[in-house]
């Protein structure tokens, strides 16, 4: 399945050139947090000439924030103030003329096949970045008075996979399933785990001619909490532990359980698991 979601950078100015590092700045909503500790642990150990080249966006003002690279930058800074041999300059790729969107996104796709970065901050810079992909998600579980997080009963745990949801079923879907959820088990950690949240939104996009959302809650809730689900769900993906559990397996392991809760004891409506 093909996504509508796409990020897009308008053509501009780039050259490469050596800058002092104490010249850069960071900006935090376009890009991940900064963690001093692993800056300083980069500059006590910083090798100059192994720093590569970092991506920098040269402001309307002419304050040049860095898009990628900052822990490098800023272990510049430390250990040029250290006095260290080489650390008073560092190559820079530099674009000119972005907006804080355009820095986001850069970021994102500059990182995204990287997996140097967080489910999260990908998602709080998409949402800097303006991307229609983020904001549909957070518009969603922000009605829900849920946000991305950790586990616990007001935050989704695995960012990933729900925004994956918002981009292969829209967000219409994934507030289906929200509410689905919500009336079967109330809210708890485990209410909002992704994988859950997935089987139910591909129950909803392959049957949604057939399947009532409301229907298919009170069946879920009369079976178990969310968490013995869960414990199915991991049992099922794994064969009793005999191979792996992967996401792709515990998604389609959820939809496989939800369908077969769907059609227990029903006669007409009945469903059938598709794989496509």
């Amino acid at each position: 399945m093909t996504s509508t979601y796409t990020l897009d950078i308008p053509d501009h100015q780039i050259i490469q050139a050596r800058i002092d590092p104490n010249e850069l700045k960071f900006d935090e909503n376009a890009q991940r947090t900064l963690n001093k500790l692993r800056a300083r642990k980069i500059a006590d150990n910083l090798i100059p000439t192994a720093l590569g080249t970092i991506l920098v966006s040269e402001r309307s003002d002419g304050s040049m924030y860095v898009i990628d690279g900052m822990h490098r930058a800023y272990a510049c800074q430390l250990a040029a103030k250290d006095g260290v041999k080489g650390a008073a300059s560092i190559f820079a790729e530099i674009h000119k003329g972005l907006t804080l969107q355009h820095e986001a996104s850069l970021f994102i796709i500059k990182n995204r096949e990287s997996a140097k970065v967080s489910p999260l901050d990908e998602y709080k810079v998409g949402k800097t970045a303006g991307h229609a992909l983020y904001l549909d998600t957070e518009r969603v579980i922000t009605a829900h008075g849920l946000r991305m997080g950790n586990k616990s009963s007001n935050q989704i745990r695995g960012v990933k996979g729900v925004v994956r949801i918002v981009e292969l079923y829209g967000p219409d879907i994934l507030d289906q399933a929200l509410t689905i959820a919500e009336a079967a088990w109330k809210r708890t950690p485990e209410t909002w785990d992704s994988i859950i949240l997935t089987g139910l939104a591909m129950v909803l996009h392959k049957h949604s001619d057939v399947v009532k959302p409301a229907d298919l809650a009170i069946k879920l809730g009369r079976g178990s909490e969310a968490y013995h689900w869960l414990g199915k769900i991991r049992t099922a993906a794994t064969g009793g532990g005999a191979h792996g559990d992967g996401t792709g397996g515990r998604n389609a392991a959820a939809y496989n359980i939800f369908v077969n809760e769907w059609d227990r004891g029903r006669k007409l409506n009945r469903i059938k698991p598709k794989t496509d």
